[in-house]
């Protein structure tokens, strides 16, 4: 028997309900047992309280001379003529006379360092020192530094100087010798109460100072000053860049100073026969002191600077060009700049 397509929905409103009931039992029927309820969670035990650490103990720096220094004390025989030569890359080379047949080097160098090379005779003492310390930042970006090494040298009174160094100051004291020649890059260069025939002194920065007497004296710098207001003289050249010269002589038979910035002021006690003094500066001012009784030509001349001061009364005037003689006219004095002004003076 078909029944009519209105029945079908009749019948399927009426069975639809009892479906979902009976879905529904079977589930619960099959469902687990509700799980227990977490106990509550007890509190963290309280950390246990450390006492606060004490403080570091402070470092101590090392000791001169203890530890990271290594001291050096070398002593040779020497010929009272002896020759001496020391090189030391940075720190201080001081030099003192005794009345010794002999040389003794003392001072401290970097525990770290090589031991300095030493070769010495009769005649004849060497010693040269570097003390290194390489720093790296990569497998091939290295550099190295001088470690500073500070030495006193004794040396016969008439022994023959050589100090070389890179950033070391050098001091020559008290020693009457042949010859001495100082050079450094950056440190300053001292001759004091010292007696030489011949003395060569050259640095780049550092300030070079002679007290004492020379012969024949031969300094040049480039930024610093020479400074020899007491040396006794009769053969100088002194040269700089920028650096100041302030230079006194004896009776000098010739005499040459060079600046392009720098002044230049030069004091002498006589002017030999058939004597020289030139002054030669670019920017620099040149002040000259001569005595009273001195006899030379007389050439004086500046392109833009001034020239005056104690000139003689026979001069010849042309523009900022001066030229006279003093005396009979024996010796010659020349003083010439750029832009500097000239300043004769006469001292009785």
């Amino acid at each position: 028997m078909r029944l009519p397509r209105r029945s079908y929905a009749t019948i399927t409103r009426m069975l639809l309900p009892g479906m979902f009931i009976v879905a529904s039992a079977a589930c619960a029927a099959h469902a687990p047992p509700p799980a227990a309820p977490l106990a509550p969670a007890a509190p963290p035990a309280p950390a246990a309280t450390m006492p606060p650490a004490p403080p570091p103990a402070p470092v101590q720096p090392a000791a001169r001379g203890k530890g990271a220094m290594t001291p050096i004390s070398i002593m040779r025989p020497l010929a009272s003529r002896g020759d001496v030569r020391i090189d030391d890359g940075a720190g201080s080379i001081r030099v003192v006379a005794w009345d010794k047949a002999a040389v003794q080097v003392t001072g401290d160098q970097p525990s770290a360092a090589k031991a300095p090379v030493v070769d010495s005779s009769p005649d004849r003492f060497s010693l040269r020192i570097r003390a290194k310390v390489q720093h790296c930042w990569f497998i091939f970006a290295c550099s190295q530094s001088l470690l500073p090494v500070h030495l006193t040298v004794y040396v016969p009174r008439a022994a023959s100087v050589t100090l070389r160094s890179i950033s070391a100051g050098q001091s020559v004291q008290g020693v009457q010798g042949s010859r001495v020649d100082l050079d450094s890059v950056s440190g300053a260069l001292e001759l004091l109460q010292s007696d030489f025939a011949t003395a060569r002194m050259h640095s780049i920065s550092g300030t070079i100072r002679v007290d004492g007497r020379v012969g024949r004296l031969a300094a040049d710098d480039v930024s610093g000053d020479v400074r020899a207001p007491l040396s006794d003289c009769s053969q100088a050249q002194v040269t700089t860049i920028s650096g100041e010269i302030n230079l006194g002589c004896g009776s000098v038979s010739d005499l040459e100073i060079k600046s392009v910035s720098g002044d230049a002021t030069l004091a002498v006690a006589g002017l030999l026969r058939g004597g020289r003094i030139a002054i030669n500066t670019v920017s620099g001012d040149a002040h000259l002191v001569v005595p009273s009784d001195v006899s030379a030509r007389l050439d004086l001349g500046s392109v833009s600077g001034s020239v005056g001061g104690a000139l003689p009364a026979n001069v010849t005037v042309h523009g900022h060009h001066v030229t006279g003689r003093f005396g009979t006219g024996d010796g010659s004095i020349h003083a010439g700049t750029v832009s500097g002004d000239i300043q004769l003076q006469q001292r009785r």
